[in-house]
């Protein structure tokens, strides 16, 4: 079973580094802008399975974007062994994609996740996104805090691998910013809750506390200093602040951004590892002008609406904004002097004049990361069909908000009563509470998620029932049975979970609960643009157009000499097994290998070669019954 952070052949990864000066860019030449063709590159068979299946996406954009060489490996050569397998995802954070390389048995050997996204120097603010535009171009500060808290906390995170920015011109004035992940097979927390609201299923509470756990743990790389190398540590912080007074905000929580990878040695479910550092930055708690500057001044906007906290949301969302004292202590003024609203950034202008004198305007410091967590581990146990349900439920007016103990919500609700312990629960809603300073803090944290696991384990013991089955892999969840909780169907879960573009197309079809969904018209349940299959797909054929039937041809077709004992023998192609140089790395015969939940298969899927027994009858070798 491969591991977290490892290869698929059990090595570790090795640790990234940047290099000297700019190593990480490609300058432009013509490969950088070649497509693989067709059947040149890319094996006809294989190519047209591929996009029956919908794997390469709806728009020429996304099949372009898998057609191109990968850039892993420094040698060509190698890296041609490296083929696309699928598209994983696409938004405003760019476009990613699956690659895997194979050897001559079509096992898989490795896999990477590509992430990819656009800069053009007419329109990227360097400023904002880069660690030092001077210095270090083109090298992203999502890329160099992933790879600090890669390098110091192994296992919070995926792997970054490798990175690189590839010139589209000759000059350096567009290109892509490109990621090498580790693979993360089992999707992300979002996916697994949308499947469990589909089943009307809630997710045991043994998992949820490891979840919780390792989220807390995700908060102690984040609370930690940074390395003292660190390209994204801003030079005039360390003028003012020393080095173990810095500390990272993620500022994206939620279960979009928390991926589900292979297990840690030993464990029984799944690693939890947190992605996504595109909005980080490296702060301090420290009221002076230069660090203000980056907080909160550029911190306000950073974040996903429905899942900011309550201390930076903008305007009309803002928790308290309406109020004379919000939850914070500090006075906003939500209107100017002849009444017209004023957007976020005004009230927080007149909150600092306003408060002159008094500490000054707020600085957001590691209580934005526990309340990321908190919130996180709240979509999971409430399984809301909106991801805004947070804000939709929490208290809007100042009564409201004492009737609930001075908290923007009174509970954390289950739709099924007494489904979590009230443990979970209660720290849940700490998390969440509208003043940072009654949050946990780091420690509190990491004790109360350990402990809590510890008793959710105990319990399942004592009830005969640990480890209670998670159906994360693939699409096992069309074994699960239907649950009470009564969730309401919904025409958008049959577009994200069987129509989209980004559902694994080599799994079985998923198939939603027949007694809930079948009132639906039976053409929702596929896609009129793919093909989707019933059985798993075996990928018995490689890009390079090696597969299993390839193999058993290529076997000698006349039979070795019989033994003179007359005992039988078994055919083996393994004499045949010599490099083929007219192919790179692709394999024949294994029949797919280490698929590790990926799901493969064709429709109409070339089985493996029987192999066949021979003995001797009479002088003569024939084939044995």
């Amino acid at each position: 079973m491969p591991e977290q952070g490892k290869r698929l052949d059990g090595q570790p990864f090795e640790e990234f580094d940047f290099g000297d000066g700019d190593d990480y860019i490609i300058r432009y030449h013509p490969r950088v802008d070649a497509e693989r063709q067709v059947p040149q590159d890319f094996d006809q068979a294989w190519y047209d399975d591929r996009k029956q299946r919908g794997a390469f996406g709806q728009v020429p954009e996304e099949e372009s974007f898998l057609r191109k060489w990968l850039y892993f490996e420094q040698d060509e050569a190698d890296d041609a062994e490296w083929g696309p397998i699928r598209l994983i995802g696409r938004g405003g954070y760019g476009i990613v994609g699956l690659w895997q390389k194979r050897n001559d048995q079509n096992q898989i050997v490795d896999e990477l996740i590509l992430k990819q996204s656009k800069y053009n120097e007419a329109t990227t603010n360097v400023e904002a996104t880069e660690a030092d535009p001077a210095a270090y171009p083109r090298q992203l500060t999502e890329a160099v805090i992933h790879r600090d808290i890669n390098s110091q906390y192994p296992g919070v995170s995926p792997q970054l691998r490798e990175y690189k920015f590839i010139c589209d011109d000759r000059r350096g004035q567009t290109g892509r910013y490109r990621f090498y992940l580790e693979y993360c097979p089992y999707g992300s927390l979002y996916r697994l809750s949308r499947l469990y609201r589909c089943w009307d299923t809630y997710l045991p509470e043994v998992f949820i506390w490891h979840l919780f756990h390792s989220l807390a743990k995700a908060c102690e790389a984040l609370r930690d200093a940074p390395p003292y190398d660190s390209r994204a540590i801003k030079e005039e912080y360390l003028e003012i602040v020393h080095l173990e007074d810095l500390f990272c905000l993620h500022l994206d929580w939620k279960p979009d951004n928390v991926l589900l990878g292979y297990p840690h040695g030993g464990e029984e479910y799944p690693s939890v590892l947190l992605n996504d550092y595109g909005l980080s930055l490296y702060s301090a708690y420290h009221d002076s002008e230069e660090l203000r500057v980056w907080n909160p001044t550029e911190t306000w906007w950073r974040g996903t609406r429905s899942h900011k906290p309550t201390d930076t949301t903008q305007e009309q969302a803002h928790f308290g904004s309406n109020w004379e004292i919000p939850p914070d202590g500090g006075w906003v003024r939500t209107h100017d002097a002849i009444r017209r609203p004023h957007d976020w950034y005004g009230a927080a202008q007149e909150r600092e004049t306003d408060n002159f004198g008094s500490g000054g305007d707020v600085i957001f410091d590691h209580a934005l990361n526990i309340y990321g967590a908190g919130q996180t581990i709240f979509d999971l146990v409430t399984l809301r069909g909106s991801p805004k349900h947070l804000s939709q439920i929490r208290a809007k007016t100042l009564e409201r908000y004492r009737r609930n103990g001075n908290h923007q919500i009174s509970h954390v609700h289950t739709k099924t009563p007494g489904v979590y312990s009230s443990r979970l629960r209660h720290l849940i809603r700490r998390c969440l509470d509208p003043d940072p300073a009654n949050r946990p803090s780091q420690l509190e944290l990491m004790d109360q998620t350990r402990r809590g696991l510890r008793l959710a384990i105990k319990r399942a013991k004592r009830h005969g029932n640990y480890p209670p089955k998670v159906y994360y892999r693939g699409h096992e969840i069309n074994d699960m049975p239907l649950g009470d909780a009564g969730f309401q169907p919904s025409r958008k879960e049959f577009r994200g979970l069987i129509e989209h573009a980004f559902t694994d197309p080599d799994e079985p079809m998923l198939k939603l609960p027949a007694a809930k969904y079948g009132g639906f018209p039976a053409g929702w349940s596929t896609a009129n643009w793919k093909t989707l299959y019933s059985q798993r797909n075996p990928h018995d054929r490689w890009f390079n157009g090696l597969d299993n039937a390839a193999v058993a041809a290529r076997a000698p077709q006349t039979p070795p000499p019989p033994s003179s004992n007359g005992s039988s023998h078994d055919s083996d192609d393994s004499s045949d097994d010599n490099d083929d140089n007219n192919n790179n790395g692709g394999g024949g015969g294994g029949g797919g290998g280490n698929l590790q939940g990926q799901g493969q298969g064709t429709k109409t899927a070339q089985q493996n070669p029987k192999k066949l027994q021979f003995a001797v009858q009479n002088g003569n070798l024939v084939i044995a019954p």
